[in-house]
């Protein structure tokens, strides 16, 4: 009887419970892809073989285009502890990646007094830029030419007279995601000519009680929003997920308890089915969309024909997926928690970084292994119940961040 419950415990530790993304456990060194340059938080990392180095650190809220270009926003004003912006910027630089692997200031424009930006986006050598620009929202400009002026970049008549929270590029499309005033519209642009975007039209967002969107997150199959609201009650995180592949129609909505808010700025991604939130003291959050929306396909069927179905299928989009930790799982099946973790959707690749480790490595999806979250055993006494969370929680101290900090000066940056 000993024997057969020491094999059935060495079987537990072998196989973890939770859900894991396939049975092939391949090797870290199993696989070479090219070379991909990415952004992950304040660094520029690139990816050579199956390791992942950095090679530069740039600004917080940065944009790196496909063509080696990197965009940001200077002036700004960040809170404390946690580089949570609260003023937007009155600059803007483009620098570019040499073959030395380092960057080149190519343009800075300073905006007129008066004038603020909140975010950029780059396509071939077009910058875009939101923010409080006169009598415009959104603007491009010319890299290429020293004496260019902003050129207005036409609204559609859906959309009020505010900034866009974030700007996204897609291929051929410039995504513009609306600001926290209702109704918000996720709007559309035609950029195969960069300097003539046409308008392609507007799609319905989920209305957030005095929410913004801190940043997005493209993949082929879904677009991703960090949001964070502020109210009377206090503050609230969370994530809104929509779907490209159906005209971005809306899938659902992962909240962030309070006890676990993430500090800024983390690192948003996706690739396929899996949204990956990193960077901050507990890890990688992590969350599968695909048991999520297979009862979310059922349950809309049932609602079509029984509208008594209704109100559980609303009631399941409320409450969204579950979010989970991450951790990886090597060929001889050794659970290794990952703190950092970045999805690479080009390549169908994700970044990850152990504890105290300065290099990363890229691993397939199907290697990693995501577990429930762990919940804290109920006591028998009666507890206080949770404090609200103070509105100026910038003046809470955070931990410092654990990945290795570049101490080198950005090239061209003054």
């Amino acid at each position: 009887m000993k024997a057969r419950n020491s094999w059935l415990l060495l079987l537990f530790f072998l196989f973890p419970l939770g859900h894991t993304y396939g049975t092939d456990q391949a090797a870290l060194t199993d696989f070479q892809v090219p070379e991909h340059i990415f952004l992950y938080r304040q660094r520029l990392c690139k990816s050579e073989g199956n390791l992942v180095k950095q090679i530069a650190t740039v600004e917080p809220d940065s944009f790196l285009s496909n063509e080696g270009l990197v965009s940001w926003v200077t002036g700004a004003k960040y809170k404390k502890y946690n580089l949570q912006r609260v003023q937007d910027g009155n600059a803007i630089e483009v620098h570019e990646l040499n073959e030395r692997d380092e960057l080149q200031r190519l343009r800075r424009y300073e905006l007129p007094e008066g004038q603020t930006v909140k975010t950029t986006a780059v396509a071939e050598r077009v910058l875009y830029f939101t923010g409080k620009l006169g009598e415009h929202i959104l603007c491009l400009i010319n890299i290429d030419d020293p004496g260019g002026k902003p050129i207005p970049v036409p609204l559609p008549k859906e959309v009020k007279r505010k900034t866009f929270d974030d700007l996204l590029i897609d291929g051929n499309q410039l995504i513009a995601i609306d600001n926290v005033v209702h109704p918000k519209w996720i709007v559309l642009y035609d950029i195969t000519d960069p300097a003539s975007p046409i308008t392609l039209g507007v799609r319905r967002m989920m209305d957030g009680f005095n929410q913004h969107v801190l940043f997005g997150a493209l993949s082929k199959e879904h677009l991703v929003l960090f949001c964070e609201s502020v109210h009377m009650g206090g503050k609230g995180q969370g994530i809104e997920v929509y779907d490209r592949q159906k005209d971005f129609e809306e899938i659902g909505g992962v909240g962030i308890s309070w006890g676990d808010f993430i500090p800024m700025p983390p690192a948003l991604s996706t690739v396929g089915d899996l949204i990956l939130l990193s960077g901050y003291r507990k890890g990688v959050k992590a969350v599968n969309l695909e048991p999520y929306n297979t009862d979310l396909i059922q349950l809309r069927k049932r609602a079509e024909n029984d509208p008594r179905w209704t109100r559980v299928y609303k009631s399941h989009k409320r409450k969204g997926p579950e979010v989970q930790r991450m951790f990886l799982v090597d060929r001889k099946q050794t659970k290794r928690l990952v703190k950092h973790a970045f999805a690479l959707p080009e390549l169908n690749k994700i970044a990850v970084w152990f504890e105290n480790e300065e290099r990363g490595f890229l691993v397939t999806p199907d290697q990693l292994i995501l577990l429930p979250e762990e919940k804290k055993k109920e006591e028998n006494v009666k507890q206080d119940p949770e404090p609200m969370p103070k509105l100026k929680w910038e003046l809470e101290e955070e931990e410092e961040d654990d990945l290795p900090v570049l101490r080198e000066m950005v090239p061209g940056k003054h």
